[in-house]
């Protein structure tokens, strides 16, 4: 849970952990993939004694952070949060030690790499390097295995049905991303993809009475709506013979 909560200007809180080293000089944003698993600190003996201190924001909905408006934009929003909270924090230090964040680091794996690289744009001065990388093929490990990093792969294509061969060319399905302006290659494409949940032109939207589930390694089963009521329940099946009884 997070350790405290911060208001917002619009009424709402946020969530807020502190991860990390706590005499850490070096501040970190850390975006976690998952949105209810902001106060997860990946290796706790590693980054208590390595002079960085880690800040997580709750996602708008999840953790201890009140939800939005349903119309509102989720990324948009939580961007919003954490400019808020960075900028509070940062005058309350510099009044009281004189203390300046300087380049604050923001990190993202899975994901939380979209809502990290995103920080990155809406506030270039926090990231001072960026790792992009091309694989050498198809079949490299970093494309079919998950990387648990700051680190994002890119490929390209030609044509939609190379763009559907390479995305479902892993043994994980829990869900993609599309993006287009035509509402034929949605329909389309978003068939064709083979993941639990298509989102398209968005992303982290849910509907909770949607079936949530992967396919392949990414899981059996689906939650969600009638479907958790599948999901935890032992089904039986009870036959007894026509005239057997009585």
């Amino acid at each position: 849970m997070a350790h405290h909560l911060f208001e917002l200007p619009d009424g709402r809180h946020a969530g807020v952990t502190g991860l990390g080293d706590p005499r850490g000089r070096r501040l970190v944003v850390m975006c976690h993939p998952s949105p209810g698993a902001g106060a997860f600190d990946p290796d706790p003996p590693a980054t208590s004694t390595t002079g960085v201190r880690i800040i997580t924001l709750d996602r708008p909905g999840y953790g201890a952070s009140d939800p939005l408006p349903d119309e509102a934009d989720p990324l948009g929003a939580w961007l919003d949060d954490v400019d808020e909270y960075l900028q509070t924090v940062e005058n309350i230090a510099k009044s009281i030690a004189g203390t300046d964040f300087g380049a604050v680091g923001v990190i993202g794996w899975g994901v939380g790499a979209v809502y990290a690289t995103a920080l990155a744009a809406r506030r270039p001065g926090l990231v001072n390097r960026l790792a992009l990388i091309e694989p050498t093929g198809n079949d490299a490990e970093i494309v079919q295995n998950e990387v648990f990093g700051p680190v994002l792969t890119y490929q390209s294509f030609r044509t939609e049905e190379e763009a559907i061969a390479l995305a479902n060319s892993t043994r994980y399905g829990l869900s993609a991303i599309l993006y287009t302006s035509s509402l034929g290659r949605a329909d389309r494409v978003g068939r064709a993809l083979r993941a639990g949940t298509v989102w398209v032109n968005t992303f982290l939207v849910r509907d909770l009475t949607a079936p949530f589930g992967g396919m392949g390694e990414s899981g059996i089963g689906r939650e969600g709506g009638d479907y958790a009521l599948d999901f935890y329940s032992d089904l039986k099946t009870l036959q007894i013979v026509d005239g057997s009884v009585r």
